[in-house]
């Protein structure tokens, strides 16, 4: 299972990206182009064809939920 920090509420739909210069995956807002953890601002979605996900969906999915 791979942990997902969370920067957006609860029932918010985000962006799922991962930093191409840390390698953390997150869910934040859409649109987002900096990362959460380093500032970097080379993110990419982890999946385009479903870019954008909620925490429910995260979850159900099989991701542990980080949220901050």
């Amino acid at each position: 299972m791979e942990e997902v920090i969370v920067y957006i509420e609860e029932n918010e739909i985000g962006d799922l990206v991962r930093c191409q210069n840390c390698g953390s995956l997150m869910l934040m807002q859409s649109g987002g182009t900096v990362c959460g953890e380093c500032e970097s601002d080379r993110v990419e979605w982890y999946d385009k064809e479903k870019p954008r996900w909620n925490n429910q969906e995260l979850e159900e999915a099989g991701f542990i939920v980080i949220e901050k």
